[in-house]
């Protein structure tokens, strides 16, 4: 009996991509037989002796869009042929046979995305053990100085040795220390109202938390550019976890601040992009984590609750969680960009660029967990944007081309704008840009052409154009509260330093930093932003 083996290869939509194909039989060079079966180079057909026990196939694609893939076949002494258990998960598999022949059709699953979740867990181990800090009376970097790094993240995240940084894993584990704002009473005396973490958090949160990889490469004006942003942190909770029967996936899309606005003088994000240790651990780890002493040492009251213990890491799965809402959180690792020919969110700067990521993220995911058949759309999708990355979120709604377009227009449900600032000198004109009330144009803009579109806003000032969301303007601190119509299309939450200090325990005469409630915003106030219901049917 002759056995014969072919290999095709498709995207999640059916779509062939091209590949050359390149096999082994028992680790010796196997060529393609004559192609009886059809298919050109997108089905070459192996000729398998029958004393052969494994076949490896590698599928290379002719677009850097694709990672190749390498699949593993075991052959039977029979002649059967059968996928090695690793590789089954992008592979379809199909057999016909006859007395004189068995043809085996297998179909590679190409993918834009691949799994490096062990690559950001070793970078997280590669700590600085140096910077170089810019000077900026002599308006250049300093030498390198030794860092404290290590210590800093020890003391952050509670640890010590023998088990201190770096994590040894990409899990979330759960925190029952951590209080979050409670969403029905934010406000109670005056200061904001947190409440334990209930029981149902456990000891780990319920999600698969992975790192992921873009290929391809992206334009610029016209110029190829390597792919932007090219890691992904992905936080999938199991309650969610894809199977066959499930419908299109909600994401939530959390756009960070920008790095060359922030970090330009620190010595950070200097390294190679992204495979660096300030790219994995500030560009995506912070976001998804709380930070904070452990149960087993932990400080004195207000200090123990995680995001007022060091605001900059964010929690964002764990506030979803305590929200109750089953969401898919995507955190873009941005580029230290330094022009706007090399833009932070690359590719993500085009919103329809945006879903193709998503839904290739989302088939990738779907093939990971052996479910063949991937949705072609994407559920209900939120974006939230903290800090500078607003001026992202700004460059997509003030632009109606892209405002009009599908993405924003049939699948984006909400937008959750986090601290933007409210004006900036503009370098080249020298004049005041009114920031704010320019984003919040475009997003009534965005809104008012769909009665189902969402606004949250939680910023740390007053503002006069707020008016335009909720009227009338409450004196702070405040959550808008929801119209009597109950729709509740509309938040606006205005918390000022002077609520955060007090909330803590300071006295007035010492307050809280800026930055400090900067960043406090974002780690405490997305709970609210998902208790509004967004993610609902």
């Amino acid at each position: 009996m002759e056995i014969f083996l072919s290999a095709s290869a498709f995207d999640w939509r059916g779509k062939p991509v091209r590949c050359v194909f390149k096999a082994t039989a028992d680790s010796s060079d196997l060529r393609a037989a004559d192609d009886q079966f059809g298919g050109g180079s997108h089905a070459p057909l192996y000729k398998i002796e029958p004393t052969t026990q494994v076949v490896e196939v590698t599928a290379k694609p002719d677009s850097d869009a694709f990672w190749g893939r390498t699949i593993k076949f075991l052959v039977s002494s029979g002649g059967t042929i059968t996928v090695d258990p690793q590789s089954k998960n992008f592979v379809s598999m199909a057999w016909s046979f006859s007395l004189k022949q068995t043809l085996t059709q297998a179909t590679f699953k190409m993918s834009q995305f691949r799994e490096v979740t062990d690559t950001a867990v070793k970078l997280l181990g590669d700590v600085p053990e140096e910077r170089s800090v810019y000077n900026e009376a002599k308006k250049k970097f300093d030498p390198p100085k030794k860092t404290h790094e290590l210590e800093a993240h020890n003391w952050h995240y509670g640890m010590s040795p023998p088990n201190g940084w770096p994590p040894t894993d990409w899990d979330l584990d759960g925190i029952p220390h951590v209080d979050f704002l409670d969403v029905v009473n934010p406000l109670k005396s005056g200061k904001l109202n947190f409440t334990p973490a209930p029981a149902s958090l456990g000891t780990v949160l319920d999600v698969n938390s992975v790192v992921l990889e873009r290929a391809g490469t992206f334009q610029v004006a016209g110029v190829s550019k390597p792919m932007v942003p090219r890691y992904f942190a992905v936080t999938w909770p199991q309650a969610i976890a894809p199977d066959a029967n499930k419908h299109p996936t909600p994401f939530l899309l959390f756009i960070r601040q920008y790095n060359r606005w922030n970090y330009i003088k620190s010595g950070m994000f200097l390294g190679s992009y992204p495979e660096s240790f300030d790219y994995v651990d500030a560009g995506m780890f912070e976001s998804l984590h709380y930070a904070g002493p452990t149960p087993e040492k932990p400080k004195p009251a207000i200090q123990a609750r995680s995001p007022l213990w060091w605001p900059s890491a964010k929690g964002v799965p764990y506030q979803a969680a305590r929200a109750g809402v089953d969401v898919v959180c995507v955190f873009p690792c941005n580029k230290f960009g330094q022009d706007d020919q090399d833009p932070e969110y690359g590719v993500l700067n085009d919103p329809e660029e945006t879903e193709r990521t998503l839904l290739e993220l989302q088939a990738f995911m779907f093939w990971k967990a052996a479910v063949d058949s991937p949705p072609n759309s994407l559920g209900k999708t939120v974006v939230a944007a903290f800090s500078a990355g607003n001026f992202f979120l700004n460059n997509w709604l003030s632009d109606a081309t892209k405002r009009n377009g599908h993405f924003l227009s049939s699948v984006v449900r909400a937008i959750y704008s986090i601290e933007p600032i409210s004006t900036y000198p503009d370098p080249k004109t020298k004049k005041t840009v009114q920031f704010l009330d320019g984003l919040i144009d475009s997003a009534l803009k965005w809104a008012d052409k769909d009665a189902d579109k969402r606004i949250r806003l939680y910023l740390r000032y007053s503002w006069p154009s707020l008016k335009r969301l909720v009227a009338p303007l409450p004196s702070p601190p405040f959550f808008s509260d929801p119209p009597p119509s109950g729709n509740n299309n509309r938040t606006l939450c205005v918390i000022p330093i002077e609520t955060w200090t007090k909330t803590v325990g300071r006295a007035p005469s010492r307050p809280l930093l800026f930055n400090d409630v900067h960043h406090l915003m974002a780690a405490t106030m997305l709970t609210h932003a998902f208790a509004q219901g967004d993610f609902k049917p």
